[in-house]
């Protein structure tokens, strides 16, 4: 097991440093929950419009992940000719190159990449940014205390939100490129803003040059040495130069940050520290120290006994370590606490079915189509739930649909294909508008 010290006030940055809001995050999934969302000062004059409309047309995601049949959800983005109207990946790239010009299109690219892929976490983030620039920036931070200007309703507000949280219980160190909003063009203002390593260190970052801007946020740390959020920072940019032990040791510090601030804060808003446990646990599942981030993740769920993803990593965790029994249990609890996820509902299946238990497994995966009908992946472990069942129509079927559905770089198509044609049907991919 790594034991990693942990000696070492919260305050958001500019939105130039992508996921800094981690810091805040999950503490406002509750804080959030009910209070009212302020309307975003990006929206048009006559946004009241936009947001009755965008609001409409997401509303089917709002009730859940997608039920409900096509004309209640937004039309499909034009790809460019020859693209995969399969792939999630193809609605990301193009949402990513029409976020500036249109968040609306982007919004409905964005929202397709994650029906497409539910567990895709730059999808889901790239719709609550979308909706965000559309229909209401959110809530935000002044003086460590939550404040609300009036705008969407509360179940706006909560969808909207829930969006954020998905994204990051799906990867808490998810780099958001859509945040970046590029510095003046003025070379004096550069020159004078580059000599402060906040600054250069948020430049940095946000280019992608995370080696120096890990640099110099650990510059600008030595002079804010309470600041979560330049700590959060420099822990994602260690992160992706596969920095681990330092990440680890930077979320450390600013769980003690908050664990020292927290008697001096009160009636300030709470920073939960949940999804630094559940960070530092993610980092140590990736190096292989099971018993450290087993540890972790058991931190973050006493932290919030309702983190669902949580229990669906100690679940990976013990399959990993070849206690199947236990990971049933501990997703099972994660889809009783969270129902309404179809990763999670998939991964359950999945789960069942390696097991040998293929009618819990052909549930599981029915109701992660039910969520999601637009997604391949279940339809693929649903056929062998039912080929092991003796089901060869019900399997032919669900192969047929995965075919259907999955897109043309899948991995398993042919496999899938030969598995048809061992059932005496043929098969072939198709994209569905």
């Amino acid at each position: 097991m790594r034991h990693v010290s942990r000696p070492p006030s919260p305050r958001p940055l500019s939105r130039a440093v992508p996921l800094l809001i981690m810091t805040v995050a999950i503490a406002a999934a509750s804080a959030c929950a009910s209070a009212p969302r302020r309307a975003g000062a990006a929206a048009d004059a006559d946004s009241a419009a936009m947001r009755a409309a965008m609001l409409h047309e997401d509303d089917v995601a709002r009730r859940s992940w997608g039920l409900g049949d096509d004309s209640t959800e937004p039309p499909r983005p034009p790809l460019p000719a020859g693209s995969d109207t399969n792939d999630a990946a193809a609605y990301v790239v193009y949402a990513l190159g029409a976020a500036r010009r249109s968040p609306r299109e982007a919004s409905r690219a964005f929202y397709w990449a994650s029906r497409l892929d539910p567990s895709r976490a730059d999808a889901l983030y790239g719709r609550f940014a979308m909706l965000g620039e559309l229909v209401g920036g959110g809530y935000h931070i002044v003086d460590h205390r939550a404040r609300y200007d009036p705008g969407l309703s509360p179940a706006a507000s909560r969808h909207i939100d829930s969006l954020m949280y998905f994204a990051l219980v799906r990867d808490p160190f998810l780099n958001d490129r859509l945040s970046y909003e590029p510095p003046p063009t003025d070379s004096f203002y550069l020159k004078r803003r580059l000599k402060d390593p906040l600054f250069a260190g948020m430049l940095a970052y946000s280019e992608g040059h995370f080696r120096e801007a890990a640099a110099k946020l650990g510059e600008a740390l030595r002079k804010r040495p309470n600041s979560i959020t330049l700590r959060v920072g420099r822990a994602h940019a260690l992160y992706y130069v596969a920095q681990y032990d330092s990440a680890i040791a930077e979320l450390s510090r600013a769980i003690a940050t908050i664990e020292t601030h927290e008697q001096e804060d009160i009636g300030r808003v709470y920073i939960s520290k949940e999804m630094f446990h559940y960070a530092i646990g993610m980092i140590d599942a990736r190096l292989g120290e099971l018993d450290s981030a087993r540890l972790e993740y058991q931190r973050a769920i006493a932290e919030n006994l309702g983190f669902y993803m949580a229990h669906a990593r100690l679940a990976g965790v013990d399959l990993v370590s070849g206690d199947t029994a236990t990971a049933l249990v501990e997703l099972r609890t994660a889809a009783e606490i969270q129902p309404d996820d179809p990763a999670l509902r998939y991964y359950l299946g999945y789960t069942l079915l390696q097991a040998g238990r293929v009618d819990d497994a052909a549930a599981e995966l029915r109701e992660a189509l039910r969520l999601d009908r637009h997604w391949a992946a279940p339809h693929e472990a649903l056929g062998r739930a039912l080929a092991a069942r003796g089901d060869t129509t019900g399997a032919a079927a669900e192969y047929t649909e995965y075919l259907a559905h999955a897109p043309r770089s899948a991995a398993l198509a042919d496999d899938v294909r030969a598995r048809l044609a061992a059932l005496g049907r043929g098969g072939s991919t198709g994209s569905r508008e």
